[in-house]
């Protein structure tokens, strides 16, 4: 299984979040707010975003880690000293290590 990116690229992520304010209601309350109000939003606003970055840098952590294990176990795998030989119900070789080559 490939690892995917979730979504691909900023815009299609700008275009999903559009998409998700668009679908809630109260965009028209913003209007009735005062500036105290606004500010304590705004303030709210950028402590969200730095939330969101430190989460992102610790997925971003925990992704690597993930694909450097995956790339040992691979190479345990396939240098392993005895034949490994994995065949699908239709008795097809879907996978064999170096050994087993």
């Amino acid at each position: 299984m490939p690892y995917r990116k979730n979504p691909p690229d900023l815009d299609a992520l700008r275009q999903l979040a559009t998409a998700r304010l668009s679908g809630r209601s109260g965009g028209q309350a913003a209007a009735l707010l005062d500036m105290q109000q606004v500010q304590r939003l705004l303030e709210e606003l950028e402590i969200h975003q730095i939330e969101l970055e430190l989460q992102n840098e610790h997925l971003n952590t925990a992704r690597a880690q993930l694909e450097q294990a995956l790339n040992q176990s691979n190479e345990l795998y396939d240098f392993a000293p005895v034949c490994s030989v994995l065949i699908d119900a239709e008795g097809n070789i879907t996978r064999l290590n170096l050994a087993a080559a």
